[in-house]
């Protein structure tokens, strides 16, 4: 649109150019006959267009422009930062897709943004997975799944708390979307409000092949000091065979490397040795490097346990054969730990224990506390040393309910206090004396197994001694299991059951060692008699800590209990204890948490925290109790990017054309972003006029000089002043 912008009233420009018209048309014909006619005119006609260019600099005609007002509206940039991003299939496998998003965030990169930005646009930049977050550097992948049609739908919603409405969206992502609603229904709501969304799709649209690394499993078991195995899968799917350099690395550095030849469209098996010294939770990174693609790194977390090793009580009223011999049979188990307390006279005793539970253990008596026996996972004990235990009834009742312990009672039970009497899995028994050697059969369930019992099972067989008195069991409890039988008879020298969290055995005599000298196997028979015994009644042992999260894989930025169960010495659980955790993150920053007991779980500790950062995070529990003990326990957990992110990562064109193509929008290929220059905007956004005064531009300037120059040299040309 054309208009003028003159201080001077338009009918004395009217009148001013008839003057002036008529001015030059005198002037023209008084040099007729003076000068030839072609010079006449060529003077005639540049005076006419100085004299134009006169009246056009008096009028000072505009040219008016309406542009969109970058002040009145903005345009949302959002970048898909979520796991599939993470794909090298850019510039033949050597960048990943997010490495290109990385490249155009960078502002003195010549980027799609940077036509935009040349514009004046606002840009509202946002990073998005299963949401949108305001972009603020460095970049870097979200967690969860990716959610297109809640983020654009989020963005709509949004637009009514900014300072200006939305007037486009510039949508770059690989299509990706395996979360909530469709995208194509938050594409119809844009429609419907006429906001275009132009995309630009980031994948390539014939993938060069994966080359993936990735250990087998995500968690591992193992024992310290023994040799374990981690498998790694290494799969190919590119056309031409590939070699793979794959490193296995701990916090002490590379432990093992590997060449690995795969040929095309194939996978192949690596098995890594590695023996832990260190009990407790340790993390194992894997490192894959293929010629032209980038580094791939996974993350196995492996948990290395102790040797089982169990602490057994064995309290007798007097010095026996039976507990010289036991010790003989138990010696060769690493995994057994025998100890002590005899009375050897009437203010004697014997003890053999550990400095700890020395100092915990009454001098000139039998232990009757409940924190004694907590120190061990099993009791062995002779039945007549119950008269002069006291209170110990209830220590050990709680000792197998509670701590979960284990506890062997050998010879009569009659007399016995009534609230000890519920342990045990028999109910009455009668002496016997046998003038002959009787045969035992040996039950294979729970304590032994074909395998497990070996010379148990074999001729000659186990028995019971004669001359010497024993105890049969007559009447046995509902839930108990004989274990030896004499002979074919109904009754039972041993059976066992549960009892709350522990078990119980009882076994009616003190003569086992006679099986070591009765035979040639009697020896191997009693110590595969003894140790598998004891190791099943001190494996149901609790431990005063647990944590529920130790050694597990779980999602990034998913909101994680990171609880713990605590127990009491008397292993109640705990409610009056003070519970700190220290969260250490895989960039070596700390955290420090109190956990809230929980009104659900007596015992358990409870706080919610939420892993922002791929790779290892480390607790450490402190435990204070009100008497004054502190207990600490160590534990760790790994975060990881969402599973269907790392096996959904298909390039999807197809649905950012659909999003483009139904709100009005365009769309490009990475490939041809350069191209970009403009995106469609809303209709109805605030614009800006703005005048272009023609006489402001340089070639006015030249219009005005030309007739000027032209005239001087026509007049030196006929020879005029």
């Amino acid at each position: 649109m054309i208009a003028f912008d003159t201080p001077i009233p338009f009918y004395w420009i009217v009148i001013g150019a008839m003057l002036g018209v008529g001015t030059l048309a005198w002037v023209s014909l008084r040099l007729q006959g003076v000068v030839r006619p072609a010079y006449l005119w060529g003077l005639a006609g540049l005076r006419f267009w100085a004299f134009a260019a006169i009246l056009l600099l008096l009028l000072n005609p505009y040219r008016l422009d309406q542009q969109p007002d970058a002040e009145g509206f903005r345009v949302a940039v959002l970048f898909d930062a979520s796991g599939s991003m993470d794909t090298p299939d850019i510039d033949q496998g050597r960048q990943t897709r997010f490495n290109l998003v990385e490249e155009w965030l960078r502002p003195d990169t010549d980027s799609p943004l940077a036509a935009l930005r040349q514009k004046g646009y606002r840009l509202d930049l946002s990073l998005f997975a299963e949401e949108a977050v305001p972009f603020a550097p460095p970049p870097r992948l979200l967690p969860g799944g990716t959610a297109l049609g809640p983020v654009l739908q989020q963005e709509l919603a949004d637009g009514g708390s900014r300072r200006a409405d939305l007037g486009a969206v510039l949508l770059i992502s690989d299509g990706g979307s395996n979360s909530g609603p469709s995208p194509i229904e938050a594409a119809r709501q844009y429609r419907a409000r006429g906001i275009p969304v132009s995309t630009i799709g980031i994948g390539s649209r014939t993938p060069p092949g994966e080359i993936r690394a990735a250990f087998t499993q995500s968690r591992f078991q193992g024992e310290r000091g023994q040799p374990l195995d981690l498998a790694v899968n290494v799969t190919n799917t590119r056309r031409t065979p590939q070699t793979i350099r794959v490193e296995l690395h701990h916090d002490e550095g590379i432990l093992d490397t590997r060449e690995v030849s795969v040929p095309a469209n194939s996978e192949e098996r690596v098995t890594f040795s590695v023996t832990p010294y260190q009990a407790g939770g340790q993390a194992y990174r894997l490192v894959a490097q293929a010629p032209g693609a980038p580094e791939q790194v996974d993350v196995a977390a492996v948990e290395v346990n102790e040797p089982d090793q169990f602490r057994i009580l064995y309290l007798g009223s007097q010095p026996s054969i039976e507990y010289r011999f036991l010790q003989q049979a138990v010696e060769a188990a690493d995994q057994i730990q025998l100890e002590a307390i005899i009375r050897t006279g009437p203010d004697s005793f014997f003890q053999a224990l550990r400095a700890e539970q020395e100092r915990l253990a009454p001098a000139g008596q039998f232990p009757d506390q409940a924190n004694f026996f907590n120190g061990f996972d099993a009791v062995i004990l002779d039945a007549r040393v119950l008269a002069e235990m006291g209170p110990a009834h209830t220590a050990l009742r709680d000792f197998v309910a509670h701590r979960g312990g284990g506890l062997l009672l050998i010879g009569e039970i009659r007399d016995l206090p009534p609230e000890f009497a519920v342990l045990l899995p028999v109910a009455a028994t009668e002496e016997e004396l046998p003038f002959v050697r009787r045969e035992l059969s040996v039950a294979a369930a729970p304590l032994f197994t074909e395998i497990a019992g070996g010379a148990l099972f074999s001729r000659p067989a186990i028995f019971m001694a004669e001359e010497l008195a024993a105890f049969v069991a007559n009447e046995w409890k509902r839930g108990a299991r004989p274990i030896l039988r004499p002979g074919n008879q109904p009754g039972a020298l041993m059976a066992v059951q549960a009892y709350g969290a522990g078990r119980v055995g009882w076994l009616g005599s003190d003569a086992t060692w006679r099986w070591r000298m009765a035979t040639a196997t009697g020896a191997e028979q009693h110590r595969l008699f003894w140790n598998n015994t004891l190791v099943w009644l001190a494996s149901t042992g609790k431990p005063r800590l647990s944590v529920p999260l130790q050694g597990t894989r779980v999602p990034l930025a998913a909101d994680l209990d990171v609880g713990i169960e605590v127990m009491g010495s008397d292993f109640r659980p705990a409610q009056a204890a003070e519970v700190q955790a220290t969260v250490t993150s895989p960039n070596g920053e700390t955290r420090q948490i109190r956990l809230q007991p929980s009104f659900r779980q007596p015992g358990r500790f409870q706080s919610d925290f939420r892993p922002d950062e791929t790779g290892e995070y480390r607790i450490r529990y402190q435990v204070n109790f009100p008497e004054g003990e502190e207990l600490v326990q160590d534990a760790f957990f790994i975060a990881s990017h969402h599973d269907r992110e790392r096996e959904e990562v298909a390039y999807r064109e197809d649905l950012l054309r659909d999003i483009a193509r139904l709100t009005g929008g365009v769309f490009y290929h990475y490939t041809d972003a350069a191209n970009l220059r403009e995106i469609p905007l809303a209709e109805g956004i605030p614009t800006r006029e703005s005048r272009r005064h023609l006489a402001n531009h340089p070639l006015f300037l030249f219009l005005l000089a030309l007739p000027l120059f032209g005239e001087w040299y026509i007049r030196r040309k006929i020879g005029l002043r």
